[in-house]
């Protein structure tokens, strides 16, 4: 078999390599000896020395140590990212610096059509405790139970005949799901509403169950309601407050006093009164609904709905709220689904941006919003009551938005019309027409020439030097030329006479070349300044300064650069005077 023998650069410096077959060996300078490297091969090589298990120190745990294909991801999990490794159809999750196996429970989703792995850690038996034997304990049969429940106690309230003003108020997350007016109080010329709590009934090995009593207050009447309407439960908090958090009803156990609060049929009437008599009786002296059951966030999410209701009578354009709060979709506006969002927090720029949050509930966990959630516009309102009516396209585009090239985004941040320079959320603002059209946006007209990848590309197109945003990831700020990964950064952070930005990998950590298996080709750093100038930084040359980090140096999580054209460079930083605005460097 023939030996190859070639050079590599390696931390700045050559080394030389021996190549039999499979077999792969570093020269070692100080010992004079060829070593065995690291089987590390995907997606390149790793030259590390071996140290043992035929794997160098950095990789000892954080691969799972088998000769097949492997894929990694990541996904937003309450706004943090996680990371994730598929295996030999096993899935793994990163914890510290190890990969471990997650349970093996899949959730199906009907809506979608689709498929979803739990992404708790697994236990020894190869499920987290939730889903022991493979069985969800926890989860309703389907997202829409809960509302059809609703919906089903709606309507019986409604033909008693002894309620008016029903309204479903589900969608608010409050401690009442239905409320409504008494007509025998009204009459007495007392106008208040009263509500209901609907909880949907879980079953199993001949025992109902109820969770997340300690919710509510103990005036709250609560509705049980199995998934096939056949078996109901009646009562208010505080009659079942001994139970705690999860009342569960046994259906073996005939003595129980849990018995004089249950009914098998709507209509069934052994205890000399039926589930309907008990469910008109007991709502006529339910819990007086109040602001206070609605926690803050909610009551400003509703007060903008409201206003959001007004402006659209204003406009002719047919505004319907949702019922349910199981769906993405909080209104109707001319036959197009909206999701609206609220925020006060300002966070910079003297209090002309505003922070949204983009995730969504779902398995337990926060996400963010998906493509196939069917939104066809968000609808954000900021403290000076100005609307952004931004179609879901834009936001796709921008990578707010989950699809399957792209994680999506935690949070938005959208600027008000007092904000002086521009930005592309600002053409959005009271754009109420764009809702009266089923033209879909043209994303051409809202390019933010403020963002540094936008920015840098325009430059390059200056120079003939086509660059483009990169698509499979519209979440980092990664450009591509020809084969060429380019990351950009901008930054407005200045101590002293250097403007200073992160150069770190997805892990928040310095780059190192022996760890990361992937770094950009290059390096372009944009100071929010004028005139307009970019440092472009070839990867070798970071690695030659010791920014990106290998076995001997660990690298730099920031560093500081000056102004180009300054008079105050310091003589270390002398060395970056080069790599200002020179583009040619990409064409290389």
């Amino acid at each position: 078999m023939e030996t190859l023998f070639y050079d590599i650069k390696k931390g700045g410096k050559c080394e030389k390599i021996r190549q039999c077959g499979d077999d792969i060996f570093r020269y070692n300078n100080i010992k004079e000896e060829w070593k065995s490297i690291c089987q590390i091969k995907l997606p390149k090589q790793c030259f590390n020395y071996v140290t043992k298990n035929n794997y160098c120190k950095a990789h000892q745990n954080f691969v799972i140590k088998q000769e097949n294909n492997q894929k990694t991801f990541s996904i937003i999990l309450e706004g943090k990212t996680e990371y994730f490794l598929e295996d030999k159809n096993k899935r793994y999750r990163k914890n510290k610096n190890k990969w471990k196996p997650v349970c093996k429970f899949i959730y199906i989703d009907k809506q979608y059509d689709t498929s979803e792995q739990c992404v708790n850690y697994s236990n020894v038996c190869g499920f987290c405790n939730r889903h022991l034997g493979g069985i969800d304990r926890e989860r309703k049969e389907s997202t829409k139970v809960g509302y059809i429940n609703e919906k089903y106690i709606e309507t019986l309230l409604l033909s008693s005949n002894e309620f008016s003003d029903i309204i479903n108020i589900g969608r608010e997350n409050s401690e009442l799901d239905i409320i409504f007016k008494v007509k025998d109080e009204l009459k007495s010329g007392l106008d208040q509403y009263r509500g209901i709590q609907i909880k949907t009934l879980s079953f199993s090995r001949s025992q109902y169950r109820i969770t997340s009593l300690n919710n509510y207050h103990d005036t709250t009447l609560i509705v049980g309601v199995s998934i096939n309407q056949n078996f109901f439960a009646i009562f208010y908090k505080s009659d079942i407050k001994e139970y705690g958090d999860v009342l569960t009803i046994n259906m073996n156990n005939p003595s129980s006093k849990l018995y004089s609060y249950i009914f098998h049929d709507v209509e069934a009437n052994s205890l000399g009164y039926t589930f309907i008599d008990t469910l008109i009786k007991l709502s006529k002296s339910s819990t007086i609904y109040s602001e206070s059951y609605i926690s803050e966030n909610n009551n400003k999410e509703r007060e903008s709905m409201n206003r959001l209701k007004i402006c659209c009578n204003k406009n002719n354009l047919k505004f319907k709220f949702m019922d349910t709060s199981d769906s993405s979709i909080d209104c109707m506006i001319n036959s197009k689904k909206i999701q609206c969002k609220y925020s006060s927090y300002s966070n910079r720029n003297n209090g002309c941006g505003y922070l949204f949050e983009m995730l969504k509930g779902k398995n337990r966990r926060k996400c963010s919003y998906d493509n196939r959630d069917e939104i066809d516009y968000f609808i954000f309102e900021n403290p000076l009551n100005e609307f952004y009516i931004i179609p879901i396209n834009v936001l796709i585009y921008f990578g707010f938005i989950k699809t399957e090239k792209n994680e999506g985004k935690c949070k938005i941040l959208l600027y008000s019309s007092a904000y002086s320079k521009n930005h592309w959320s600002k053409y959005f603002i009271n754009r109420f027409e764009l809702l009266k059209t089923n033209n879909i946006f043209d994303i051409k007209l809202i390019i933010d020439m403020s963002h540094v990848v936008n920015k840098f590309n325009y430059y390059c197109y200056l120079k003939n030097i086509k660059s483009e945003r990169n698509i499979n990831n519209l979440s980092s700020n990664i450009a591509n030329i020809a084969n060429k990964i380019i990351k950009c950064s901008n930054s407005s952070r200045k101590i002293h006479n250097n403007y200073y930005f992160n150069i770190c990998s997805s892990e928040k950590t310095a780059y190192n070349i022996d760890i990361d298996l992937k770094i950009p080709d290059f390096f372009v750093f944009h100071i929010e300044i004028e005139p307009i100038h970019f440092y472009i930084f070839p990867k070798d040359i970071l690695i030659e300064k010791n920014i990106i980090g290998s076995s001997k140096h660990k690298g730099i999580y920031s560093f500081g650069l000056p102004i180009p054209n300054s008079n105050k460079i310091n003589k270390n930083k002398e060395w970056t005077i080069k790599y200002v605005d020179n583009f040619e460097l990409l064409l290389n």
